[in-house]
């Protein structure tokens, strides 16, 4: 991207209504792009022109899965188009198990969809293991004692959406692999924010979504299946786009499709496909290591902030141990939350016991200033 791209005002240009809002709360939806906006007038103009163009909505699929491909060091045929990280997560589980091994190993820093698909495959005779945090970390020594010779896989959330706490993907990835079980990892909260090479860094499966930070759209999300391991697969949690030929009727066998789409199922979101190829695009464009230092040195920012003001953050201090999220602990974090939005327009995020910021390559100093400020006028208020 060219420098004068980067440029901060012409990065918050890009967008509708950060002009009269403070906007951290990537974590759980990013500001709208103006050419997500005009993308979803696109789709209305194609509606009205074409009526049902599937051809395409097929090639703005298509053209999703090969961004997707390119973002992470995959090859295209790796990647699956599904509706959800949770849809996706259940595909591949359900296309588990010829090993004999019925184990999977999990942790308490996982998106809660993780534990349940987890938990619910019990009636199918797996048994789980719940890795449990340690002050808001997990080892590499917690999986390493976890994992044993029945396990099939083990999750790992790169960044836990709790908060912000990252893992070493590469080095858990050793320890399963020399223990003889496969990795799979959710990147929601990492992809498009810190640079990912699944080959390099030796992820058997990995799901994410275009929602948050890839700015897109929610309805959009993708599985990749190393294409060794997918083509050994027959998943049961399938449909018709998962198919040689999808369009047969009164089918009788089932023929799945090369790679990872054997883990497609039906129709996707078309419209959340044509935005979430603009929300792709900016962030290829904007650069994965701008974007890792910009979000490095705000989050930063911010952690010094909170100190200074008498703020706890159960996030890291380490920038190596964090990822963009920065979540502060506070006694009613849905009320604040509520409370920034309508009366200051400031939008954040709460789980748990933390309300959570989360600034990306378009927030300033600013914007992390004026959260703590209001935040504080609140607490005096009360």
């Amino acid at each position: 991207m060219e420098n004068h791209r980067k440029d901060e005002n012409n990065l918050r240009n890009m967008f509708i209504g950060l002009e009269n809002s403070t906007h951290l709360a990537a974590c759980s939806q990013s500001p709208m792009l103006k050419n997500v906006w005009k993308s979803l007038e696109k789709y209305r103009k194609d509606i009205l022109e074409y009526g049902n163009p599937w051809e395409l909505w097929s090639e703005k699929v298509d053209q999703i899965r090969s961004l997707i491909a390119h973002l992470i060091g995959a090859n295209r045929d790796e990647i699956a188009i599904t509706f959800s990280v949770s849809s996706a997560f259940s595909g591949l589980v359900s296309g588990l198990g010829k090993s004999g091994k019925k184990n999977i190993v999990t942790s308490d820093l996982e998106y809660p969809t993780t534990n349940y698909i987890a938990i619910a495959q019990e009636k199918n005779g797996w048994r789980h293991k719940t890795i449990k945090h340690r002050n808001g970390i997990i080892s590499g020594d917690q999986y390493g004692d976890a994992i044993d010779n029945k396990t099939e896989l083990a999750t790992v959330v790169h960044v836990s959406s709790l908060n912000g706490f990252r893992q070493d993907l590469k080095s858990i990835g050793e320890i399963c692999h020399g223990k003889g079980a496969e990795m799979y990892v959710d990147c929601y909260q990492s992809l498009g924010t810190i640079p990912l090479d699944v080959k390099k860094t030796g992820i058997d499966y990995m799901a994410g979504g275009m929602l948050k930070w890839l700015l897109g759209s929610s309805g959009i999300a993708f599985l990749y299946v190393r294409k060794d391991l997918a083509e050994d697969m027959d998943p049961s949690s399938t449909g018709w786009l998962s198919q040689t030929d999808p369009f047969k009727f009164g089918a009788e066998e089932l023929n799945f499709a090369e790679g990872a789409r054997r883990f497609e199922s039906g129709t996707l979101s078309i419209p959340s496909a044509y935005a979430s190829i603009e929300g792709i695009k900016t962030v290829m464009e904007t650069g994965t290591e701008f974007i890792k230092d910009r979000i490095e040195e705000l989050s930063s920012f911010a952690l010094d902030l909170a100190s200074d003001m008498g703020f706890k953050s159960p996030t890291p201090v380490d920038r190596d141990m964090r990822g963009g999220i920065v979540a502060i602990d506070l006694d009613h974090p849905f009320e604040m939350e509520n409370i920034l939005r309508k009366d200051y327009r400031i939008f954040t995020s709460a789980r748990g016991s933390s309300l959570r910021i989360a600034p990306h390559f378009y927030n300033t100093k600013e914007d992390i200033i004026r959260f703590f400020e209001k935040l504080k006028t609140i607490q005096t208020g009360r």
